[in-house]
Protein backbone atom coordinates (compact mmCIF):
# COMPACT_ATOMS: atom_id res chain seq x y z
CA UNK A 1 0.00 0.00 0.00
CA UNK A 2 1.06 3.29 -0.78
CA UNK A 3 1.52 5.85 1.97
CA UNK A 4 -0.08 9.10 -0.45
CA UNK A 5 -3.40 8.11 1.59
CA UNK A 6 -1.76 8.01 5.14
CA UNK A 7 -2.36 11.82 6.62
CA UNK A 8 0.64 12.45 9.43
CA UNK A 9 -0.23 14.16 12.42
CA UNK A 10 1.32 17.44 12.59
CA UNK A 11 3.32 18.54 15.38
CA UNK A 12 -0.23 20.44 16.55
CA UNK A 13 -2.50 17.80 16.75
CA UNK A 14 -1.28 14.93 18.16
CA UNK A 15 -1.81 14.94 22.24
CA UNK A 16 -0.90 12.51 25.33
CA UNK A 17 -2.48 9.04 24.61
CA UNK A 18 -3.06 9.03 28.31
CA UNK A 19 -4.40 12.07 29.10
CA UNK A 20 -5.39 14.33 26.28
CA UNK A 21 -3.40 16.66 26.93
CA UNK A 22 -1.77 19.02 24.14
CA UNK A 23 1.47 19.38 25.72
CA UNK A 24 4.34 21.71 24.85
CA UNK A 25 7.07 20.91 22.10
CA UNK A 26 10.25 19.95 22.88
CA UNK A 27 13.43 19.71 21.54
CA UNK A 28 14.63 16.05 20.95
CA UNK A 29 17.98 17.02 21.76
CA UNK A 30 16.02 17.52 25.08
CA UNK A 31 14.65 14.32 25.34
CA UNK A 32 17.93 12.30 24.90
CA UNK A 33 19.36 14.37 27.35
CA UNK A 34 17.11 13.86 30.30
CA UNK A 35 16.53 10.39 29.32
CA UNK A 36 18.79 7.80 31.04
CA UNK A 37 21.06 5.94 29.19
CA UNK A 38 19.40 2.14 29.34
CA UNK A 39 16.15 4.31 28.07
CA UNK A 40 17.20 5.86 25.39
CA UNK A 41 16.42 3.03 23.10
CA UNK A 42 12.36 4.25 23.56
CA UNK A 43 13.47 7.17 21.69
CA UNK A 44 12.64 7.56 17.94
CA UNK A 45 14.51 9.78 16.37
CA UNK A 46 12.16 10.21 13.52
CA UNK A 47 9.16 11.07 16.04
CA UNK A 48 8.83 14.81 17.04
CA UNK A 49 8.02 15.11 21.25
CA UNK A 50 5.73 16.67 23.37
CA UNK A 51 6.22 17.25 27.09
CA UNK A 52 2.73 16.13 28.95
CA UNK A 53 1.84 19.29 31.54
CA UNK A 54 -0.54 17.17 33.44
CA UNK A 55 1.10 16.55 36.90
CA UNK A 56 -1.24 13.30 37.31
CA UNK A 57 0.44 11.64 34.42
CA UNK A 58 3.20 9.55 34.45
CA UNK A 59 3.78 10.26 31.07
CA UNK A 60 6.52 12.94 30.53
CA UNK A 61 7.23 12.86 26.90
CA UNK A 62 5.19 11.30 23.86
CA UNK A 63 6.17 11.04 20.26
CA UNK A 64 3.96 11.85 17.19
CA UNK A 65 4.57 8.20 16.20
CA UNK A 66 3.32 6.63 19.49
CA UNK A 67 6.91 6.88 21.50
CA UNK A 68 6.20 7.29 25.50
CA UNK A 69 8.83 8.03 27.96
CA UNK A 70 7.58 7.87 31.81
CA UNK A 71 8.76 9.50 34.94
CA UNK A 72 10.49 6.38 35.65
CA UNK A 73 13.03 6.18 32.47
CA UNK A 74 14.47 9.71 33.23
CA UNK A 75 17.86 10.90 34.58
CA UNK A 76 16.30 13.11 37.70
CA UNK A 77 12.49 14.20 39.01
CA UNK A 78 10.54 16.95 36.72
CA UNK A 79 9.62 19.23 39.19
CA UNK A 80 6.61 20.13 37.03
CA UNK A 81 5.52 16.43 37.73
CA UNK A 82 6.14 15.97 41.17
CA UNK A 83 4.43 19.30 42.54
CA UNK A 84 2.21 18.06 45.48
CA UNK A 85 3.32 14.56 45.48
CA UNK A 86 6.72 14.88 46.79
CA UNK A 87 8.56 16.77 49.89
CA UNK A 88 11.70 17.68 47.74
CA UNK A 89 11.74 18.17 43.79
CA UNK A 90 13.93 19.87 41.55
CA UNK A 91 12.30 23.41 40.94
CA UNK A 92 15.19 24.94 39.01
CA UNK A 93 17.00 22.43 36.73
CA UNK A 94 19.29 25.13 35.45
CA UNK A 95 20.58 26.67 38.62
CA UNK A 96 20.05 23.50 40.61
CA UNK A 97 17.51 24.98 42.79
CA UNK A 98 14.93 22.42 44.67
CA UNK A 99 11.66 23.06 46.65
CA UNK A 100 14.21 22.10 50.10
CA UNK A 101 16.10 25.64 48.81
CA UNK A 102 12.82 27.73 48.38
CA UNK A 103 11.25 26.40 51.81
CA UNK A 104 14.50 26.81 53.86
CA UNK A 105 14.51 30.48 52.44
CA UNK A 106 11.14 30.58 53.43
CA UNK A 107 11.60 29.23 57.09
CA UNK A 108 14.38 31.77 57.91
CA UNK A 109 13.39 34.62 56.29
CA UNK A 110 10.05 34.65 55.70
CA UNK A 111 10.09 34.70 51.94
CA UNK A 112 12.18 33.25 49.17
CA UNK A 113 14.73 35.41 47.15
CA UNK A 114 15.52 32.41 44.30
CA UNK A 115 12.79 33.85 41.86
CA UNK A 116 14.76 37.46 42.02
CA UNK A 117 18.02 35.33 41.34
CA UNK A 118 16.67 33.58 38.92
CA UNK A 119 15.56 36.54 37.30
CA UNK A 120 18.74 37.47 37.42
CA UNK A 121 20.55 34.81 35.86
CA UNK A 122 18.27 34.63 32.92
CA UNK A 123 18.91 38.46 32.70
CA UNK A 124 22.48 37.62 32.15
CA UNK A 125 21.88 34.83 29.69
CA UNK A 126 23.09 32.10 32.08
CA UNK A 127 19.68 29.86 31.35
CA UNK A 128 19.46 26.95 29.18
CA UNK A 129 16.30 26.24 29.54
CA UNK A 130 15.32 24.42 26.49
CA UNK A 131 18.20 21.52 27.34
CA UNK A 132 17.32 21.63 30.88
CA UNK A 133 14.47 22.03 32.20
CA UNK A 134 12.21 18.87 31.29
CA UNK A 135 9.48 20.69 30.12
CA UNK A 136 12.25 22.95 27.36
CA UNK A 137 10.27 25.70 29.46
CA UNK A 138 11.44 28.76 31.47
CA UNK A 139 11.09 27.70 34.91
CA UNK A 140 10.09 31.02 36.63
CA UNK A 141 6.28 30.51 36.72
CA UNK A 142 6.62 27.40 38.32
CA UNK A 143 9.45 28.69 40.75
CA UNK A 144 7.09 31.22 41.96
CA UNK A 145 3.90 28.48 41.84
CA UNK A 146 5.98 26.59 44.43
CA UNK A 147 7.28 29.87 46.44
CA UNK A 148 3.48 30.61 46.66
CA UNK A 149 2.36 27.67 48.15
CA UNK A 150 5.47 27.03 50.20
CA UNK A 151 4.34 30.79 52.09
CA UNK A 152 0.67 29.80 52.33
CA UNK A 153 1.39 26.62 54.48
CA UNK A 154 3.98 28.38 56.65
Amino acid sequence: MSDCCIIKKTAMEFTCPRTGSKGSPVKKQLVYLKVQGKYQYLIDGNQTYRFCNDPDCEVVYFGDGGSLILKEHLTEQAGLKEFGKSSDFPVCHCFNFRKSDIQSEIDKLGDSTIPARISSYVKQKLCACEITNPSGQCCLGFVNKVVKAAKSKK
